[in-house]
């Protein structure tokens, strides 16, 4: 699936990549233009705060902008949404009505690559909140709880995505399984014993 790239992205540019917020955010270093399957795009090398330096192409990642921001005295973004409700829900592109059934099914099974261990906790807070230390905000306590309502939460989703995913054909639907986090393999086959 290739990605718009009407937007125009320039050196010193900050930006966020919509499926990794866990990265944190990036400021573009170089931009080259680069043409895929015939259309305009451009080669970005972005170095990110978590993540250090990426090499993203627009054709295949429409990255979000981010508008410089205030911090407040305690670090947090003063014009974040509600960190606790974010990390009670699910990212877009496990919920979006107008994906595609086998997007939205490849989304919701990389959310199982989080886990509930120490580092696996504070990589799931980041990715929900993009905080870049989730402990500055919320206790280990306060971590767990909310993780294990996001773990139900997750599951009840997966077990609506694989009914809209019985319209995939069969080698797609191999695919996409087999792309998927050991967890994710083990909840489709809780969700089809079910059934």
């Amino acid at each position: 699936m290739q990605a718009s790239s009407a937007v125009s992205h320039k050196l010193g540019d900050r930006v966020q990549h919509p499926t990794k917020p866990e990265w944190g955010v990036g400021q573009v270093v170089t931009v080259q233009p680069a043409t895929q399957d015939g259309r305009p795009c451009q080669r970005l090398q972005i170095r990110f705060d978590r993540a250090g330096m990426k090499t993203i192409t627009t054709a295949f990642v429409e990255l979000r902008p981010v508008a410089d921001h205030h911090a407040s005295p305690n670090g947090l973004v003063e014009d974040e949404p509600n960190l606790a409700e974010a990390l009670v829900s699910l990212p877009e592109p496990a919920t979006d009505p107008f994906g595609t059934p086998a997007s939205r099914l490849r989304a919701t099974l990389d959310l199982y690559r989080h886990t509930d261990d120490g580092p696996g906790l504070i990589g799931w807070a980041t990715a929900m909140t993009a905080l870049p230390d989730p402990l500055a905000h919320f206790s280990r306590h306060e971590l767990e709880d909310r993780f294990a309502r996001w773990r139900v939460l997750r599951d009840t989703h997966l077990a609506k995505v694989c009914a809209d995913a019985r319209s995939l054909d069969v080698p797609e639907l191999q695919a996409i399984i087999a792309g998927a986090p050991a967890p994710a393999r083990d909840a489709l086959k809780r969700v089809y014993r079910r059934r």
